[in-house]
């Protein structure tokens, strides 16, 4: 049976520079004149470092190209995996104190707002929408049905909202102000029915988990294969079914562990 790589398994290569400097100056001539024209001189760049972490909710990669009109245009390039980990560039200017560009025009019409990160499954940088990323966040997901978001972090402040099991959301570095006692988690996840908008809410730390990468991995293959069996009811030929019986073997493998 053919088997499936699975691009979550991708690692990211390092490189290194170095620069050199020569040992003697040249003397100046007597009579040289010392330039001041500032046409001449070059402004410094200032160097950006994918240094804040960042988790992905929704979403696609998007590359910076430019129109006939030579006028920036944003073009989609793969499809963002929900949880995936990514690192966003630092701005102290910016509003959220990432790197941003706002109003951009998006290949296929509209105009958009981005924020640039760094995929190490893709070892790049890409652009993806504001809404799509949350800064200063590392992943989590629940398993267990019956989950509900709390509107406040305070166990008297239970909302009607219920998060679904096998979930993946952002949950924020920062802790909650107000949560006196740690129990909950300040979370942000992607409704996705159509239409684009963000939920914010608490969930108690019990209901979540955050360190086992292997869940994570077990829940995007599951979301995989609803795809994939969703393509095949539309076209029997648009996936091998060999395709599909390696990642449910993979999700049984994932969920056995889990267990």
């Amino acid at each position: 049976m053919k088997r499936l790589c699975l691009p979550v398994l991708a690692l990211c290569l390092c490189a290194a520079f170095f620069t050199a400097c020569s040992k003697e100056k040249a003397a100046p001539a007597e009579n040289q004149t010392e330039t001041t024209d500032t046409a001449n001189k070059v402004e410094a760049v200032p160097v950006q470092t994918p240094d804040v972490d960042g988790v992905m909710i929704a979403g696609w990669y998007y590359s910076l190209s430019s129109d006939e009109n030579n006028q920036e245009l944003m073009v989609a390039e793969y499809e963002a995996k929900v949880g995936s980990l990514v690192k966003l560039y630092s701005d102290d200017d910016a509003e959220l104190k990432v790197v941003t560009k706002k109003d951009v025009a998006v290949d296929g019409g509209g105009n958009r707002d981005f924020v640039k990160v760094y995929s190490d499954d893709y070892d790049r940088e890409f652009w993806v929408r504001d809404y799509a990323v949350v800064p200063y966040a590392h992943r989590g997901a629940v398993f267990e049905e019956n989950i509900f978001l709390y509107t406040k972090p305070d166990l008297a402040s239970i909302g009607t909202r219920i998060v679904e099991p096998l979930s993946i959301f952002a949950v924020f570095d920062e802790a909650p102000d107000g949560d006196a006692d740690s129990l909950f988690y300040k979370v942000r996840y992607y409704i996705n029915d159509g239409k684009t908008y963000t939920v914010n809410g608490y969930l108690l730390k019990n209901n979540v988990e955050t360190q086992n990468p292997r869940f994570f991995d077990m829940i995007q293959c599951k979301e995989r294969i609803a795809v994939l069996e969703e393509e095949m009811t539309k076209d029997e030929k648009s996936v091998d079914s060999y395709v599909i019986d390696e990642l449910n073997e993979i999700y049984a493998y994932y969920n056995a562990a889990k267990n």
